[in-house]
């Protein structure tokens, strides 16, 4: 693991970010190399979509497309991840994705191989568009209210039948809600005379709430025809309950429950804490999950983000990996 210069022991959390991190020219600097190509080949074959050109001369309407942001935030995080391993010898004591991210955690520690991860999260991205199909939908963030707050708003704006959810819990004034358009405007509304800030979200399915219950109960069924790989011990902090887990069996029901539970990343970062993590890696397309992370951790401990080449060198120079 190392030592700080404090003389403590460096122990190291990766992180993975998930859907809102796309952007055009995100691959820029990276889309020539051989691993890039290899591994979005096989997306992109199952796709039937060139991601690489679509991050290049594309839209960002079409990479806000549920179908096409999941594969590509995952192949993204898992070229990024591969260039990481070759350049640093980091042994990760967690790892954790948000939300989607959460796939590429498992990647990370072998418990799927990426052909069965396309596979998986292509069907969910599938299951969570049409599961919505007809249906105005909408996802916010709510910048500047605690989570009581929030969510008492959203109880107030919603029915049995339609309704408004906390999605994410990104941080103590940062939450995400999602749900029926109507009641998400609504909530939104009553939230802006509290003096909240509202910022609509670059996602075309509402995440995280009870409109996903059936996409979860299509990706239930879906699991099943794979098998993950089983280990005595594991290091990837799940979404669905922020606990550690090495029953595959487990692992997959709580991948079916993240998608219509809230995200409590403040949660996870910190469950972290209490392991004693004091560097994080986010790795990945932007710098989402940095963001949100450095300002739930300690100021003495590191956070750095590997999103292209140009990150080898500095965070050699903050990880001190000479």
């Amino acid at each position: 693991m190392g030592r700080s210069f404090n003389g403590t022991m460096n122990k190291y959390a990766l992180l993975f970010p998930g859907q809102g991190s796309q952007s055009l020219g995100m691959l820029n600097s990276i889309k020539d190399l051989k691993i890039t190509k290899e591994i979005f080949q096989i997306t992109s074959d199952k796709l039937g979509v060139d991601l690489i050109e679509l991050t290049t001369n594309g839209n960002e309407k079409s990479l806000s497309d549920t179908k096409i942001t999941q594969p590509l935030i995952l192949s993204s995080n898992y070229v990024f991840l591969k260039i990481f391993q070759e350049n640093f010898n980091i042994d990760p004591s967690l790892v954790i994705g948000h939300s989607l991210g959460e796939y590429s955690a498992l990647l990370a520690s072998n418990i799927i191989s990426f052909e069965d991860a396309v596979s998986i999260v292509i069907e969910r991205s599938v299951a969570m568009s049409e599961s919505v199909e007809g249906i105005k939908t909408g996802i916010s963030a709510v910048l500047g209210l605690d989570l009581n707050t929030v969510e008492n708003i959203c109880n107030e704006c919603s029915n049995e039948n339609i309704f408004v959810d906390i999605a994410n819990i990104n941080a103590k004034n940062q939450i995400v809600i999602a749900g029926n358009l109507e009641k998400v405007e609504e909530a939104s509304q009553k939230l802006v005379q509290l003096k909240a800030k509202i910022i609509p979200l670059k996602m075309s399915v509402p995440a995280h709430c009870k409109l996903m219950k059936p996409a979860a109960l299509r990706l239930e069924s879906f699991l099943n025809n794979f098998d993950f790989n089983s280990f005595e011990t594991s290091n990837v902090l799940h979404n669905a309950n922020c606990k550690i887990e090495a029953d595959t069996t487990l692992i997959k029901n709580l991948l079916v429950k993240q998608l219509y539970l809230p995200v409590n990343w403040v949660n996870l970062i910190n469950f972290s804490q209490n392991y004693e993590i004091n560097n994080y890696i986010e790795i990945g397309p932007g710098r989402v999950l940095s963001s949100l992370t450095k300002k739930l951790i300690s100021k003495t401990d590191k956070i750095v983000n590997f999103n292209s080449l140009d990150s080898i060198d500095n965070i050699k120079s903050i990880l001190n990996e000479h």
